[in-house]
C-alpha cells in the first residue's frame, strides 16, 4: 500500500490538499503508476538495445575517419572535410572520360580518343572542359548549333547531337592540328565544317549531306584526309583537296548514297580521279594492282547508276 502524504499550510497548519504518491494512483489495469512506469521503462530499454550508444557512435566514427585518412582515394582535411586524393580524382575523371566516348590507356596518365592513344592527362582534361563549355545550342527546339574549333587540339571527344538535327557549319573550322574526329550520324548543314583542317586524317561517323549549297566547302584544304564516310542526297560535294582518300571512303559514297533525282557531282583530287578512271599515266593509279584498279573502276560504275558522277579540277 502506497504512503499518503498530506500538505498543510505552514502558518495555520490546516490541510491544503491531499497529495498522493505515484504508488497510490491505480491505472485501469490495476497497476500503480510506479509499477507502470517501471514496466514502460523496461519496454523502452528493450526496444533501444540494438541502437548504438553515443560512445559507440563517437568511437566508431573516429575509427572510420582513421581508415579514410589512410585511403588511396579519400582523406579528411584538418577541417574534417572529406576530399578526394589525387588518385581518387584520376579514377573519377577516368570514368567520366570513358562515358563520353574516350578510352583510358594508362589510368590517370595517358588517354585515347578517336584512334589517338597518346593523349596526356593535361590534354585530356582540356578536351573534357571543351566538351562542357561548348554545349549544343538548340535554335528552335529541333536544330542545333555547335562550335568547338580549338587550333591546338589533335582531337575532341565524340560529338553527339542527342536527337537534334545537326548543324555542322564551322564546327572545326581552322582547327590546324586536328587529326581525327567522330561525329554522330544525321543530315545537316556542312558549310566550312573542316575548312583549313590541314592535318585532319580521319572523320568517323556517317555524314548525310543533303543541302544543295552547304557542302561545297565542307572539306576545303583537307590535304591529309584519308578516311571519311558520307553519303549525299540531292547535293554535290567538292573534296578535291584530298589526294589520299582511301578506296573504302570513295566506295562508301557510291554504295550508301541514294539514287539522285537530278545529276550530282563529287569533285575529287586528280590522283583519286585517275584511280576511278583507270588512268595509269598517273603515278597514284599506276601504283595499284590490276585487282585494286578494277575495284576503283567499279565504284565509278556504281556511282553512275545512281546519277552520281566524279570529276576533278
Amino acid at each position: 500500500m502506497a504512503n499518503i502524504e498530506t500538505l498543510k499550510d505552514r502558518t495555520s497548519g490546516e490541510t491544503v490538499y491531499p497529495i498522493t504518491s505515484t504508488g497510490a494512483v491505480i491505472d485501469p489495469l490495476g497497476r500503480d503508476l510506479e509499477t507502470r512506469f517501471a514496466a514502460e521503462r523496461a519496454q523502452t530499454d528493450n526496444s533501444l538495445k540494438d541502437y548504438a550508444k553515443a560512445t559507440d557512435l563517437t568511437e566508431g566514427l573516429a575509427a572510420k575517419q582513421d581508415r579514410l585518412r589512410t585511403s588511396d582515394d579519400l582523406f579528411l582535411s584538418e577541417e574534417n572535410m572529406l576530399s578526394l586524393t589525387q588518385k581518387g580524382t584520376h579514377i573519377l575523371f577516368d570514368k567520366a572520360w570513358e562515358l563520353l566516348g574516350g578510352t583510358v590507356t594508362v589510368p590517370g596518365k595517358v588517354y585515347g580518343c578517336n584512334g589517338i592513344e597518346d593523349i596526356s592527362a593535361d590534354e585530356a582534361f582540356e578536351m573534357y572542359l571543351i566538351a562542357f563549355h561548348h554545349p549544343i545550342e538548340k535554335t528552335d527546339g529541333r536544330y542545333a548549333n555547335l562550335t568547338i574549333s580549338h587550333p591546338r587540339l589533335r582531337t575532341v571527344l565524340p560529338v553527339v547531337w542527342n536527337g537534334y538535327v545537326p548543324n555542322w557549319d564551322n564546327i572545326f573550322i581552322e582547327a590546324a592540328n586536328l587529326l581525327a574526329v567522330t561525329i554522330s550520324s544525321g543530315t545537316g548543314w556542312a558549310r566550312n565544317t573542316f575548312r583549313n583542317c590541314r592535318k585532319l586524317e580521319i572523320i568517323n561517323g556517317n555524314m548525310l549531306l543533303g543541302y544543295a549549297d552547304s557542302a561545297k566547302e565542307t572539306f576545303t584544304n583537307c590535304a591529309a584526309l584519308r578516311e571519311v564516310r558520307f553519303s549525299i542526297r540531292g547535293c554535290s560535294v567538292d573534296i578535291h583537296w584530298s589526294p589520299l582518300l582511301s578506296y573504302d571512303s570513295v566506295a562508301y559514297i557510291a554504295s550508301r548514297s541514294m539514287e539522285q533525282t537530278s545529276p550530282q557531282t563529287i569533285t575529287v583530287h586528280g590522283d583519286v580521279y585517275a584511280k576511278l578512271t583507270g588512268d595509269t599515266t598517273n603515278a597514284a593509279a599506276a601504283a595499284l594492282s590490276p585487282e585494286e584498279l578494277a575495284q576503283w573502276q567499279q565504284v565509278l560504275t556504281d556511282a553512275v547508276a545512281k546519277n552520281i558522277s566524279f570529276a576533278t579540277v
